[in-house]
C-alpha cells in the first residue's frame, strides 16, 4: 500500500472515531444544559416502597443550590433556604434555615466528580409536623443552553 494510500485511510479512519473520543471533563462546574437524576425519599417509610425518582434535562448553574435540589421549593419546606458553609469551586456544603415557624433543620452538600459528574445530597430533619426526608442528585453535563 502506497504512503499515500494509507495516509488517507488513516485520516478516514481518525474522521470515523473524532466523535467517540471523550473530551476531558471539565475542572469545575458551569451552569449549563444537564441530565440530572433526583432521588427523593423519607428513612421512615415502610419496607418495600422506592424513593421517588425523577429524570430530567434542565439548564442549571450547578453552584445555585436552589436549582440543585428542586424539593426546596415544595410547600413543606416553604421559607426554608440553604446557607453555605464551607466551598470550593468543587465542592459545597450547605446548612438549611428556615424561617418559617418550624424547627426544621437540614444540611446539603455538592461536589464535582473526577469524571465531570455532579452528586449531591439534601437531608431534612424531621419536626412535629413533618418526616424526615432526603433528596440525592447525580447530574452530568451535557453541553450549554440554547438561548
Amino acid at each position: 500500500m502506497s504512503s499515500e494510500r494509507m495516509g488517507r485511510c488513516l485520516f478516514a479512519l481518525l474522521a470515523l472515531l473524532a466523535p467517540r473520543i471523550a473530551l476531558p471533563a471539565p475542572d469545575e462546574p458551569r451552569p449549563g444544559l444537564y441530565e440530572m437524576t433526583w432521588q427523593t425519599g423519607a428513612p421512615q417509610r415502610e419496607e418495600g416502597l422506592g424513593d421517588a425518582v425523577r429524570q430530567e434535562r434542565r439548564c442549571i448553574d450547578p453552584r445555585d443550590p436552589a436549582a440543585l435540589f428542586p424539593i426546596l421549593s415544595d410547600r413543606a419546606l416553604r421559607g426554608c433556604r440553604l446557607v453555605p458553609r464551607t466551598g470550593t469551586d468543587r465542592a459545597a456544603s450547605y446548612t438549611l434555615l428556615c424561617g418559617n415557624g418550624t424547627d426544621r433543620r437540614g444540611d446539603a452538600h455538592w461536589a464535582w466528580e473526577d469524571d465531570g459528574g455532579l452528586r449531591g445530597e439534601l437531608n431534612v430533619a424531621g419536626d412535629r409536623e413533618h418526616a424526615a426526608l432526603h433528596q440525592r442528585l447525580r447530574g452530568a453535563r451535557l453541553g450549554d443552553c440554547s438561548d
